[in-house]
């Protein structure tokens, strides 16, 4: 087996005896990683299938019902319950466009059930009459193979933030303020 292949945790518990071994200062595992990475020896994380290309550019719109964004967020209530929000914001003209709360977990059905109430929405139809991006983040409820057959039958081309991405924050985090400002 490869030294490589066997990650920058080993790796760096590895290069870590051999420097203990000469008297030398251990290094960080989190340098190794950087290292691995800035000379293209890591692997991509799998997280899940796409079935779309990530989204890599700006959220911005230039047209209505070119671009929506979607995303969750927890309302920590007095009582000491949590609410957890689903919405669908257009990136163009920053209008939410349907949503939905539940004191449970946000699952696949209700993404698809959002996705199903913004076309109605904003078309009046049960499909889009051209494609429209629907950009989220990674979670299990927008990456779920039956949420990718519902958004391709809507006419939603489905597009996801990268993986831990900084940008990610911005992107999807800060749509009240212009990204380009």
């Amino acid at each position: 087996m490869s030294v490589l292949a066997s990650g920058y945790r080993r790796l760096a518990a590895l290069l870590n005896r051999h420097l203990r071994s000469q008297d030398q200062p251990s290094v960080n595992r989190k340098r190794v990683l950087r290292i691995l990475q800035v000379n293209g020896l890591t692997l991509e994380r799998h997280t899940a299938q796409r079935p779309a290309r990530t989204h890599e550019g700006v959220v911005v719109a230039l047209r209505s019902n070119i671009r929506w964004c979607s995303d969750h967020l927890e309302l920590h209530c007095r009582d000491g319950s949590l609410v957890r929000v689903l919405f669908a914001i257009d990136a163009c003209d920053r209008e939410i466009i349907a949503w939905s709360a539940t004191t449970e977990g946000i699952s696949g059905e209700m993404v698809r059930d959002l996705m199903l109430s913004c076309v109605e929405a904003r078309f009046g139809a049960t499909r889009t009459p051209h494609p429209v991006e629907w950009l989220s983040d990674n979670g299990s409820a927008y990456i779920d193979k039956e949420t990718a057959c519902i958004a391709t039958a809507l006419g939603l081309r489905l597009a996801f933030t990268p993986v831990r991405s900084a940008s990610e924050q911005r992107d999807l985090g800060g749509l009240c303020e212009d990204p380009q400002a």
